[in-house]
Parts: structure tokens; C-alpha cells; sequence
């Protein structure tokens, strides 16, 4: 059996570049959501506020 080294490392890099921009685009997707989060919470409250 031949343990191909320079595949693995490549596989690695490429498993390691996916992650770095995983992270980035669930941070940018967190900040997004939250802040979605927020105004949903702002419309309802005036709602609520409105319906008083």
C-alpha cells in the first residue's frame, strides 16, 4: 500500500481554505442574521406598541 503524501497535504490545504471561508461567511452571516434579528424584534414591538 503507497501513502501518497503531496495529495494528502493538498487535501488538507483545501479542507483548510474551506474553513477559513466557512468562518468568514458565518461571521458575515451571524452579523446579518442578528441584525435581521433586531429590526424583526423593532417591528414587533411597535406593532405590539401600534396594537396597545
Amino acid at each position: 500500500m503507497q501513502i501518497e503524501f503531496p495529495n494528502f497535504q493538498k487535501d488538507l490545504y483545501s479542507i483548510h481554505i474551506r474553513a477559513k471561508i466557512f468562518r468568514f461567511y458565518s461571521v458575515f452571516l451571524d452579523s446579518y442574521f442578528f441584525s435581521f434579528l433586531d429590526k424583526l424584534s423593532l417591528l414587533k414591538n411597535r406593532f405590539v406598541f401600534i396594537l396597545q
